[in-house]
């Protein structure tokens, strides 16, 4: 959009599917960002520290993965 040449006062702007597409996809990616932040408070309360592994050793020791992980 940016080589093509406009009459003075003429904007160019994106819309249509592109526009939607680009704000649906940024709502998508805020509502991700705040659900791995509930369940990680959630695993938080749970497990009663906010210690870096104590939330992650669930789903560790879950995936069978004790050997690799202090659980």
């Amino acid at each position: 959009m940016n080589d093509v040449k406009t009459p003075d006062g003429v904007k160019l702007n994106v819309g249509g599917a592109s526009a939607d597409q680009s704000e649906d996809f940024m709502s998508l990616f805020m509502m991700m960002l705040v659900s791995i932040g509930i369940v990680y408070l959630i695993m938080v309360i749970t497990f009663k520290t906010l210690k870096a592994r104590s939330p992650f050793c669930l789903p560790c020791c879950s995936y069978r993965l004790e050997p690799y992980w202090d659980c």
